[in-house]
């Protein structure tokens, strides 16, 4: 079975560009996932230590305020 010539080709440089292409576009993607990765991580972090710094008021002072002067 014949092919045309030039279907399969592609220009001497194009491999090269494709392939370093893809290696940005993979490494690209590998950094924008670790920095998610953190970020989500972090808001996590600080979520938490927001909420165990958040303590309820005294029951006196929330059932007669004027104790609290």
């Amino acid at each position: 079975m014949a092919t045309r010539p030039g279907t399969f080709e592609t220009s001497p440089g194009g491999d090269a560009r494709m392939r370093k292409l893809c290696w940005i576009a993979i490494t690209i993607a590998l950094l924008l996932g670790a920095y998610v990765a953190t970020l989500a991580w972090a808001t996590r972090t600080v979520e938490a230590g927001v909420a165990r710094s958040i303590q309820p008021l005294p029951a006196l002072i929330q059932d007669r305020p004027d104790l609290g002067r």
